[in-house]
Formats: C-alpha cells, sequence, structure tokens
C-alpha cells in the first residue's frame, strides 16, 4: 500500500472546485399527498481500503454552508481544509493538520475561466522542528477542445521556471474517453476504457482508475461540474498498460458495477474487481492477492 499522506499534499495538484450540486428526489406520502421534495448532497466519498487493493487513497468527508451547496470545509484523512469563494477563483487553505515533526502550510489558488477549471497553482511548505523548511510549488494546467478536456500537464517550480512533470492526453469516441496516455520523463501509461450505453450516473467517474479523477482526484471530487462537457456513458473496464517495471503494485484491470439506493435512486455504490500487477519480488511477501473483488466506492449523501 503507497504511503500518500506527503503525496497528498504535495499533489493536491489534483484540484478542488467544491460545488457538488444538488439531487432533487421527489416523494409522496402514504395518504397520496405529495411531500416537498428533498434534495440531497454529497457528504463523503467512502474509497474504501480493502486489503487486496495495490493502493488507497484517504476518505473525502464534506462541510457545507447551511442549507445550500456551497462547501465549507473538506476532511481527508487526518487534514482539513477551509474553501473560500471569489469569482472565478476558489482558494483552499490547510487548517488543520496533524504531521509530527513540522508545521505544515497548504495553500490552493483555482483558477476558473467560462466555468471551467483553467489553472491551479499550490504552495506548500513544511517547516521542521529542526528549523529547515522545504517548500514546493506546483501547478496545474488544463487545456480544453471543444469544450472537452483534452490534456492535464503538471509542472513544479525549480528555482525561477516550472519544469513539466506529467502530461495526460485524452482520446474521445462517441462522447467519452476511450483512452488516456500519461507521460512521466520517459515512463508511460495508458488507460483503455469500455462504456456501456446508459446515461452517466451523477458521480459515477469517482473511483480508481477513472478518467480525470484518476488525475487529479481531489480536484475533480470538488469540480466534477467544472471540466466542460464530459462522458455521456458510464464507465464498464480499464485496462491499464504501463512500459516500465512496477516496484509497487499498481491496477491493471478494473471492471466496475454501479449499485443505486433504492429509496433515492442515488448512485450508492461502485463495486471494482479484476486484477493488479506488480513486478517487484521482494512485495510477493506481503502484497496478498494480484485479483481482487471487494473494494467498494462508497457515496455517502446527506439530505437538507
Amino acid at each position: 500500500m503507497k504511503n500518500i499522506q506527503l503525496t497528498f499534499l504535495l499533489m493536491l495538484g489534483s484540484l478542488l472546485f467544491f460545488s457538488c450540486s444538488s439531487d432533487d428526489v421527489e416523494t409522496t406520502s402514504t395518504d397520496g399527498k405529495e411531500e416537498t421534495p428533498s434534495k440531497y448532497r454529497l457528504s463523503k466519498i467512502d474509497l474504501n481500503n480493502a486489503r487486496s487493493q495495490p493502493y488507497s487513497y484517504d476518505d473525502f468527508e464534506f462541510t457545507y454552508e447551511a442549507d445550500n451547496e456551497a462547501i465549507k470545509e473538506i476532511t481527508r484523512g487526518s487534514y482539513v481544509y477551509e474553501l473560500l469563494y471569489e469569482e472565478n477563483l476558489i482558494t483552499v487553505n490547510l487548517v488543520e493538520e496533524n504531521m509530527s515533526g513540522a508545521e505544515v502550510t497548504d495553500l490552493h489558488e483555482i483558477h476558473l475561466e467560462n466555468n471551467k477549471l483553467t489553472y491551479v497553482k499550490n504552495i506548500n511548505v513544511f517547516t521542521y522542528t529542526s528549523g529547515d523548511v522545504q517548500t514546493t510549488i506546483d501547478s496545474i494546467k488544463y487545456d480544453y477542445h471543444n469544450n472537452r478536456l483534452a490534456k492535464i500537464s503538471s509542472y513544479r517550480k525549480n528555482d525561477l521556471n516550472y519544469e513539466l512533470v506529467k502530461d495526460v492526453e485524452m482520446v474521445y469516441q462517441a462522447g467519452n474517453v476511450i483512452e488516456t496516455n500519461t507521460s512521466r520523463g520517459e515512463n508511460t501509461i495508458k488507460h483503455i476504457y469500455t462504456y456501456d450505453t446508459n446515461e452517466k450516473l451523477k458521480f459515477s467517474q469517482m473511483a480508481y482508475e477513472m478518467p480525470i479523477f484518476k488525475f487529479t482526484p481531489l480536484y475533480y471530487t470538488i469540480a466534477h461540474d467544472k471540466f466542460g462537457e464530459q462522458n455521456k456513458n458510464n464507465v464498464l473496464s480499464a485496462s491499464i498498460t504501463y512500459d516500465y517495471e512496477l516496484f509497487s503494485p499498481e491496477y491493471s484491470q478494473i471492471n466496475y458495477t454501479y449499485v443505486l439506493d433504492e429509496e433515492t435512486n442515488l448512485l450508492e455504490r461502485i463495486e471494482l474487481s479484476g486484477t493488479a500487477k506488480v513486478d517487484n519480488p521482494d512485495y510477493e511477501e506481503y502484497y496478498p492477492s494480484k485479483t481482487f473483488d471487494d473494494i467498494s466506492v462508497m457515496l455517502i449523501h446527506e439530505s437538507y
């Protein structure tokens, strides 16, 4: 299992506009009189931590402003972030953390243009009890073509210049992302996706190795509706190939099953099954399985 605590802070270059729009569900009382429609908003994404999965993310929990959909705080593991909204800018600031031996500053500036997420800047500072200070400045650029997200580019500041860390290019067909190609230095990763013919369920892409979510999980969780025109249908499977040896476990094949809440008809659970891959023989001792069928992503809603 990968240690993602530091990765999360340095790479929360996976953005944040926390605007989980509501779902209206009409209910009818037993006496036949129509009740006021209930509104639901996403309160938690439980990303599971099954023993057999190759890696996992911390869960997301959302705190909202009173009776509306504006997210006030987001909690991920032991980190709590506060959100401030301005025109075309969302500022996300770390207000609570539990990092022993260091004081952490983590600030994210999320820029929007024409209701689309276009750029993010992340300033991360570790001030250690020894007096040492480590500062990292990252950015992510989002490029669109015909109102669809076409490319995600991650950069890290080195002295006075930004150096490219990773590129992700998206290939579309029939309104869906059917392929992504990730370049990180000399290494490349390819994702191939298949789809059903049903209309895409809300939040159905908030799971491991899904398009966009895979590459900017926190930001997609928050700004899922700020990435232009997205998939028409639901992902059935993802096949992932790597052109390099894997030191630690990664997903290789995933099949997705969607389960709706019987009462609200909202997406309640995404079940994952498939295989994983690792080339490092040292992992054989404590990596329990290269197949899995017990990973579930739970989408927990609250009414308001």
